[in-house]
């Protein structure tokens, strides 16, 4: 725990006779000494027998991996775990890596230059099922890797512990940014990380940059306006910025970046010209559900914002604003809970 620096030592003391019990299996006597300290203070110290038994015809992998918890497979009731285990192996480690969800979660130093390394690794759970995937590589360059699977509880249980991040694109800078802060910090939205990018600041790269640098946040809200082009009714509509169009791919790169593991984003979207020329509106909305399809993934629900031809776009745009003013000051049990 915080402040507390608990060592254990395990030392063998002297080894028995080896006896034989069976065909290429023999049996030893091993005496341990345990010691115990606590932030430099010897706590303890005691000696122990153990039995211990060994086949003589049995091949030991170059690499083996000993996970003390948490078992394989398990479901948990909270949401973080702690991973506990050690990797041995014949020759030299060079590199011990622990990946959660295919991510970096863990390296060891580099140039390591030992053949046993303990790992007490804490992470936060993402929703459903979570994989660990513990690599090791030895001096002469063999790999060997272990994968470790945990559940993470219902999403409901574990909020408490969650950090949310909500991001707004807004086409004007006509929404009071204390209305909006206000009532995402009372649902859980921590000021830090509210973002708000507001008429000339609403861009491209700043949005995709708001969305990458996610502060370490689980939870995702997001409120986009923008200005928008048909797809062709092929790839989908695009989102229009002042410094260049946005495509469904782009933000689906930088969702993943960010690394949330539950998204909820809100799109209004103006067109740019009259397209009733080109397109009826029954191929505009395919238009859009196809972007929305590309963009929902397994962890994201997606809404595109109600669609009314005979508001004008800044009509539309202040209705867009109040819904959401709405919705946010009275959840109820909106998913913006």
């Amino acid at each position: 725990g915080p402040g507390i620096q608990r060592i254990r030592t395990v030392i063998p003391r002297d080894v028995g006779p080896a006896e034989s019990v069976g065909p290429n299996q023999v049996r030893l006597l091993v005496e341990f000494e345990i010691m115990e300290a606590v932030n430099g203070k010897l706590m303890g110290r005691t000696l122990e027998s153990r039995e211990v038994l060994f086949n003589l015809d049995q091949q030991y992998e170059k690499i083996r991996f000993t996970l003390s918890e948490p078992p394989d497979f398990a479901s948990l009731s909270k949401n973080q775990v702690e991973i506990r285990g050690n990797t041995v192996s014949e020759e030299l480690l060079t590199s011990v890596k622990i990946l959660h969800n295919d991510k970096l979660a863990w390296e060891s130093p580099p140039s390591l230059g030992i053949r046993s390394l303990n790992f007490n690794l804490t992470r936060v759970l993402s929703s459903g099922w979570n994989n660990l995937h513990i690599l090791a590589q030895d001096a002469s360059g063999f790999r060997k890797s272990r994968e470790l699977w945990i559940q993470s509880p219902a999403d409901g249980l574990a909020n408490q512990d969650r950090r949310k991040r909500a991001i707004l694109v807004l086409l004007d800078k006509k929404l009071k940014d204390s209305r909006v802060q206000s009532a995402l910090n009372r649902l859980g939205f921590g000021l830090d990380q509210i973002v708000i990018l507001k008429g000339k600041e609403a861009r491209k790269s700043a949005f995709l940059n708001a969305l990458q640098q996610s502060g370490n946040s689980d939870e995702l809200f997001l409120y986009c306006e923008s200005r928008s082009q048909p797809g062709h009714l092929v790839n989908g509509k695009t989102l229009q910025f002042l410094d260049g169009e946005l495509h469904v791919e782009e933000l689906n790169r930088a969702l993943e970046h960010g690394g949330y593991s539950k998204v909820l984003g809100l799109f209004h979207s103006e067109l740019t010209a009259n397209p009733l020329k080109n397109y009826s509106q029954g191929e505009l909305w395919r238009d859009t559900k196809l972007f929305l399809s590309q963009l929902a993934l397994s962890n994201r629900l997606t809404i595109d914002n109600l669609e009314n031809s005979l508001e004008k776009p800044k009509e539309q745009r202040k209705a867009s604003r109040e819904r959401l003013l709405d919705r946010l000051e009275n959840p109820k049990s909106s998913d913006l809970g």
